[in-house]
């Protein structure tokens, strides 16, 4: 609904990584979840290959 509600469609392609970044701090809504970040890469959202992939 964030997402939609502000716009992200639109302005995310232009934004800068600082902003981008500052957007997110602001709208943890905005964070597709699950997510997980390790030392071997990160994974979002949940695809049960994905996951399965990631923990192998």
């Amino acid at each position: 609904m964030d997402y939609r509600s502000l716009g992200m469609k639109d302005k995310l392609p232009t934004m800068s990584e600082t902003e981008a970044i500052k957007l997110l701090s602001e709208n943890g809504n905005l964070v597709k979840r699950p997510l997980i970040i390790a030392k071997n890469g990160a994974v979002n959202g949940f695809k049960l290959p994905e996951w399965e992939a990631f923990f192998e």
